[in-house]
Parts: C-alpha cells; sequence; structure tokens
C-alpha cells in the first residue's frame, strides 16, 4: 500500500510539474491552462450544439442528401471527444478519435462535391472508377493511422511529437486540394448558368469560402505538427518544445484547436443548409434554389442559394 502511495504521489508531483497536464483542478490547477481549456470548452460546445440542431432540421425537413447526414453525425462526434479530451485530458486516443471524424466529415463533403462535378467532366468512369473508391481508401488510411497512433503513442508527455499526427494532417491536405478542384469544376458550371447575378454571386461566395476555410485549417494543422515533429527531435518531452511557459503553449495550443476544429465546423453549418426534399430537382451538381417566401404577389420573394444540392439545368 505504501509503495502504490508513493508511486501515485510521484505521478502527481511530475504532472504538476508539466504544462501538458496542468488543468483547472486539484493539484493540477493552473489559472492560464483553465482559462484555455474553459475557452475551448465553451467553444467546441456551442459548435456541438449547433451542429445538433441542424442534424435535426436535416431529419425535420426530410433533407435529401445522405451527405449532410454523415457530415453533421460526424461533427458532432468530433465535438463531443475534444470536449470529453479538454476535460478529462491525458489520453492522446481521444485526440486521434476526434481527428478521424473530422476527417471523415472532410471526406464526405469532398465526395457529395465530387459527386456534383463529375457531370461538368462529363465522364461517369469518374464516379465509378474513382469516387466511391477514393472515399473507401481515404476511410481506410485514416482508420489505420487512428489505430496506429491509438496503440503507439502511450506517453502523454511526449505524444505532441508522434509521427501519426504528421500523417493524419498531410492526409487532410490532401482531402483539402481533392476539394479545391472540385470547386474548380462547380464554380465553372455556375458560371455558365443563366440565373441572377445576385444568386449566382452568392453560390461562389459560399462555394470558395468553403474552400478558403478547409485550406487555412488543413494547412495549420499540418504545419503545426510537422513543426512540432522537427522540434521534437531536440527534446525529449513536449513541454520543452514552448520552453515550458504555460502561456506560450496555452496560446498557440488553444488557437490552434479552434483553428483545427471549430473552424471548419462553423464553415460548413455556414455552407451547408437544410432543404426540404420537395425543392430537390434532378441530381445535377450544383445547388436548388427555391423562395422562401413563396405566397403569390409577394414582392418580398428571395432565392436561397443551398451548396451541394441539386438544381435544375437551365442551357439558355
Amino acid at each position: 500500500m505504501r509503495m502504490a502511495s508513493l508511486t501515485n504521489t510521484s505521478i502527481l508531483t511530475t504532472k504538476a510539474g508539466d504544462i501538458l497536464y496542468e488543468r483547472c483542478y486539484g493539484d493540477l490547477f493552473d489559472a492560464v491552462a483553465c482559462a484555455r481549456y474553459l475557452v475551448m470548452s465553451a467553444v467546441i460546445l456551442v459548435t456541438a450544439i449547433l451542429c445538433v440542431v441542424r442534424i435535426y432540421q436535416l431529419h425535420r425537413v426530410r433533407h435529401g442528401a445522405l451527405h449532410h447526414y454523415f457530415i453533421f453525425y460526424s461533427s458532432t462526434f468530433c465535438c463531443i471527444l475534444c470536449l470529453v479530451h479538454w476535460l478529462i485530458g491525458d489520453y492522446a486516443q481521444l485526440d486521434f478519435l476526434a481527428q478521424w471524424f473530422k476527417l471523415a466529415a472532410y471526406l464526405f463533403v469532398t465526395h457529395s462535391l465530387w459527386t456534383r462535378a463529375h457531370q461538368t467532366i462529363q465522364t461517369d468512369k469518374l464516379t465509378n472508377c474513382c469516387l466511391l473508391p477514393g472515399l473507401l481508401l481515404g476511410l481506410i488510411y485514416c482508420t489505420t493511422t487512428v489505430i496506429l497512433g491509438a496503440v503507439m503513442v502511450t506517453n502523454y508527455q511526449s505524444a505532441c511529437r508522434a509521427l501519426e499526427w504528421v500523417m493524419m494532417s498531410s492526409a487532410e491536405l490532401l482531402i483539402v486540394q481533392t476539394f479545391l478542384i472540385a470547386a474548380f469544376f462547380i464554380s465553372k458550371r455556375l458560371n455558365a448558368i443563366s440565373t441572377v447575378e445576385i444568386v449566382r454571386t452568392s453560390q461562389q461566395r459560399k462555394l470558395w469560402g468553403l474552400v478558403i476555410v478547409f485550406e487555412i485549417s488543413a494547412i495549420a494543422s499540418f504545419s503545426y505538427d510537422l513543426a512540432i515533429r522537427i522540434l521534437g527531435e531536440k527534446y525529449q518531452t513536449c513541454q520543452e518544445i514552448f520552453s515550458s511557459e504555460q502561456w506560450i503553449y496555452s496560446l498557440v495550443y488553444g488557437t490552434f484547436m479552434i483553428i483545427k476544429y471549430a473552424l471548419p465546423m462553423w464553415a460548413m453549418l455556414a455552407a451547408l443548409d437544410a432543404v426540404p426534399t420537395l425543392y430537390r430537382a434532378d441530381e445535377d451538381f450544383t445547388e436548388s434554389f427555391h423562395s422562401t417566401q413563396s405566397a403569390v404577389g409577394d414582392r418580398r420573394n428571395q432565392y436561397i442559394p443551398r451548396l451541394f444540392q441539386s438544381l435544375r439545368r437551365d442551357d439558355s
């Protein structure tokens, strides 16, 4: 019993001196670390609530695009895992799993856009030979990397230097580049459609806004993981990379987590709306436009663009 007590005391002493373990409670309390976790948890909790609301809206209107359900369910699970990880701490496995759900959402968004974009390229071989296999290959790669990370990373003090983080962020960067290519074809199609200029402008703004946010998040993730991996070669623990200064670690890590997880979800919430099945037209690759005020003679009718929904072709 005394040996176990001494061991536990030694572990607590080690944790108390490590900026990665400092929390809002007990012997591990630190004001700066506590403020960081409260801000991060509040941001991700609000994001999770918004994702749950969007899921409810999708079911309520019987939204026709299955991709959207997968996207926001994955985003919700990602938020929950982040929240648990930040409150409990010390478990890199939770972070790996949260990253998996984030990349799953990315894959479904990209697959959804390419499903629409393939008609611009005018080839069915893309759908049969690339889209579904690409989605499955991406999920298999991410799953394998997460399993490797969960098994190989056992020491939380050096978990930030794991190669698996670079593997995950590089996969994210690749997914985003394929998303960018699909966005180019969608944008080309939007410019060829005869419709109201303000509608087309709104479409383009939503599409490229999503692309820009994804690029920022992906580049930030890859740059951070690669930099930590390189700097980690010179140090034995993660806290040494940040000069064992809690305020430096909190500023860098807190900002990075919001850019990595919350920012892309905000972009998807803004771009991917819940559209009633009634307004779905055919299986074209762009959005459906419908009036939110359809009363006859109402001059206030507004046409709202819905990204990744179908649109009747207008080749006139």
